[in-house]
């Protein structure tokens, strides 16, 4: 099996993680990107994490409600609250770890040589 190389690609909000990304993608199409924030939006997508995270944060919650209507209302709870924001990386960091962790095991699935992960710090 060939050896995959691995590189992660980090930094602050707005430094310039997507753009770099991209641009690295044009030149090089064999690579495979993972963005970290793809992965916590497919996370949003699915009720049970979303109950999860209400119930963790005490955010009350509409049947049916919009995700990004609830991210919003998330944003709002943790922004100056350390303690709620390390609930709500408790329940995300495991589904993006899981989702990276599914590309490092199946390379020869998606015919990667190279993986990026962009991860914001």
């Amino acid at each position: 099996m060939p050896v995959m190389k691995k590189w992660i690609v980090t930094g602050g909000i707005g430094t310039g993680k997507s753009s770099f990304c991209q641009t690295l993608k044009r030149l090089m199409p064999e690579l495979v990107l993972f963005s970290s924030d793809d992965a916590v939006h497919q996370a949003y997508e699915l009720p049970e994490v979303r109950n999860r995270i209400a119930a963790a944060l005490g955010i009350k919650q509409m049947p049916g409600s919009n995700p990004e209507a609830f991210r919003a209302k998330v944003r709002e709870a943790v922004i100056e609250a350390p303690a709620a924001r390390k609930r709500l990386e408790q329940i995300l960091h495991p589904h993006v770890w899981t989702e990276l962790k599914k590309l490092e095991t199946s390379p020869t699935e998606w015919g990667g040589k190279v993986l990026v992960a962009e991860v914001p710090l």
